[in-house]
């Protein structure tokens, strides 16, 4: 506001009386855009963005009445103010923050062998958190942690996962196949020349590095039927055993 004071009329036929006055010049309105106001978790403060049709203005923002930009998820009034001598224009809004997306890596995995150390796997998500290891086959391996430990031959198939927290959703899971490949073994044949006595015959087959491994025998000419008759027989033993493989 301006205080008048009139002065200076001259007239020989008027006397002037003169009366003060106030010259008010009010700011101009503004109309202010509060944009971006959904935002995922990052950690840092988050704040939308303030907007008008003039640039390089003051403006300010208030969440939920405090000045300090908002962290975590959840909804935060938001309160846009002009801070300047000509102009005038406010906003109001909610800024919603929601849980941050993660994302699982977890690599396929190389074929292992019964009877091998346990080793650790690992599995990482794009949030700070840890990642679960379930195996679904028991019989095959468990784990401890990030630790596997091969209990037998065959195929499993290894989650890992995030259920995420109050700042993270869950991630999607990531699935592999480990494979657990029989153990090598060794036959040994003896006992291959045998007298005739009308009686079935078969060789003695010794296994190792495991010993008496359960072993079957296939002959040629013929089958896997012991033969009986005088002759010579291609003989083939095979180890009939779920962790380990070999044959002679």
């Amino acid at each position: 506001q301006y205080p008048l004071q009139a002065g200076g009329g001259a007239s020989d036929k008027y006397i002037f009386n003169y009366v003060a006055g106030t010259l008010t010049v009010t700011k101009v309105p503004l109309v202010i855009a509060l944009e971006n106001l959904t935002q995922s978790f990052t950690g840092q403060g988050l704040a939308p963005d303030l907007k008008t049709n003039l640039p390089d203005l003051a403006l300010t923002l208030t969440y939920n009445g405090s000045a300090v930009r908002p962290v975590l998820p959840g909804n935060y009034a938001v309160v846009g103010t002009i801070n300047d001598t000509n102009y005038v224009g406010n906003a109001n809004g909610s800024l919603v923050i929601t849980k941050a997306a993660q994302t699982i890596t977890f690599d396929a995995l190389t074929h292992v062998t019964f009877g091998g150390a346990p080793f650790d796997l690992t599995a990482t998500t794009t949030a700070p958190l840890s990642v679960s290891l379930v195996s679904s086959n028991l019989n095959v391996a468990t784990i401890s942690g990030t630790k596997v430990t091969i209990i037998g031959a065959g195929e499993t198939t290894i989650t890992a996962s995030q259920e995420g927290n109050s700042n993270y959703n869950a991630a999607v899971s990531v699935s592999r196949t480990l494979t657990v490949n029989k153990a090598a073994a060794t036959v040994a044949l003896s006992n291959l020349a045998q007298t005739y006595s009308a009686t079935a015959k078969n060789p003695t087959a010794t296994t190792s590095p495991v010993a008496s491994l359960p072993v079957s025998f296939a002959y040629t000419p013929g089958s896997a039927t012991a033969p009986i008759n005088v002759g010579s027989y291609g003989v083939t033993a095979t180890i009939n055993h779920p962790n380990y493989a070999g044959s002679a």
